[in-house]
């Protein structure tokens, strides 16, 4: 039996990669999609190459009251905006949210899978680590574990494109703005008052 699978938030960059794959994975069947810009259009009309037993399933308004039965619902909404919504969805549906809401959030598990996979094993709510976090702990956590470098001291010049910031748009994402510009996210010194990754310690 396939797991059924939903994606809120299938507009949006995280949202239509997670449903291209789910397509493409032979456990999971995509069985709801939600959407504000596109409800009420077949999925074939906002991805055109999607798998064929996929192009006519239509794209609904997000509503956690008329969730179908699912196993798992991907979530991929804008920070600030999923964290009421998805307290409403029912406890035995497994969450994964790829947005930023729940990364500090109590009872849910950091899912940095390739470093803490037992911190994930049996949870039914999962926050996606974010782009800087995830790229800098799996870079350091095999030089670290192995004695290859000291833990102290260590600097992270990190350096994004604009498309982390999702299809928001505005002045501030566009191309020509931002093309011979880099903008300072975040600078900062020590522990106390850079942001922390909530992720367990390693020992």
């Amino acid at each position: 039996m396939k797991i059924r699978a939903g994606i809120v938030g299938i507009s949006g960059f995280g949202g239509g990669e997670a449903m291209r794959l789910i397509a493409g994975h032979p456990s999971f069947e995509l069985v709801y999609a939600a959407g504000e810009g596109s409800a009420g259009s077949m999925l074939v009309e906002r991805f055109p190459g999607v798998p064929a037993r996929l192009a006519d399933l239509v794209i609904d308004k997000w509503d956690p009251a008329t969730l179908p039965k699912l196993d798992v619902l991907f979530a991929s909404l804008p920070t600030g905006t999923s964290a009421e919504a998805l307290a409403r969805v029912p406890g035995d549906v497994k969450i994964i949210d790829i947005g930023g809401d729940h990364r500090y959030a109590e009872n849910w598990a950091y899912g940095l899978a390739d470093i803490w996979p037992d911190e994930i094993k049996g949870r039914n709510r999962v926050a996606n680590p974010g782009c800087f976090p995830a790229a800098t702990l799996n870079a350091l956590a095999p030089l670290l574990v192995n004695g290859l470098i000291e833990p102290g001291n260590i600097v992270i010049d990190a350096k994004t494109g604009i498309s982390g910031a999702g299809r928001g748009g505005g002045d501030t994402n566009s191309a020509m703005p931002r093309a011979t510009r880099t903008l300072f996210l975040t600078v900062c010194s020590n522990t106390s008052t850079c942001p922390r990754s909530p992720a367990p310690s390693s020992g």
